[in-house]
């Protein structure tokens, strides 16, 4: 066995745009409808200048959840998770995320998904479901499962 040794991503960050095109690329068939063509200048910045403690991984998820909630064509810097727009760069005072069990942080991050897919849907369960690309019952038992109260979710307008 011949050790290879990889840089952090945070430490390759030349690589972080051709690591974005190809997850646009690999997951934008998630979203047919919104034909998305590439990412915009302001949220490629966003993304170099986060340090991504959880390397390639980290940055997929990040494509991919741009996907699910861009409007349009191209990704914008709105689109990327709260966290990555926080100022993480190490050595300067940058909000940390918080460290607790994975299976919670997993819990917390599907239920914000999940209610930002029932907001953009206006309740409708069907199409939250269309647009997390699941199935509406195992969309429900989700609902049920992190307690998430359908009375409360407002539309977006």
């Amino acid at each position: 066995m011949i050790p290879i040794e990889l840089l952090p991503l945070r430490r390759r960050q030349e690589d972080i745009p051709l690591l974005v095109n190809h997850f646009i690329e690999k997951h934008k068939a998630k979203a047919p409808e919104k034909n998305i063509t590439g990412i915009a200048k302001d949220a490629m910045q966003a993304l170099l200048a986060c340090h991504f403690p959880g390397n390639v991984r980290e940055l997929e998820n990040s494509v991919e959840y741009a996907i699910a909630f861009t409007a349009g064509p191209i990704i914008h810097k709105d689109d990327l998770p709260k966290y990555i727009l926080e100022d993480r760069k190490l050595g300067q005072d940058a909000q940390k995320i918080p460290i607790m069990p994975l299976k919670d942080a997993k819990g917390q991050f599907e239920k914000g998904l999940i209610i930002a897919a029932l907001v953009e849907s206006g309740g409708n369960i069907s199409e939250a479901a269309r647009l997390l690309n699941v199935h509406r019952q195992n969309l429900q038992q989700k609902i049920r499962l992190l307690g998430i109260d359908l009375a409360s979710i407002s539309p977006v307008r």
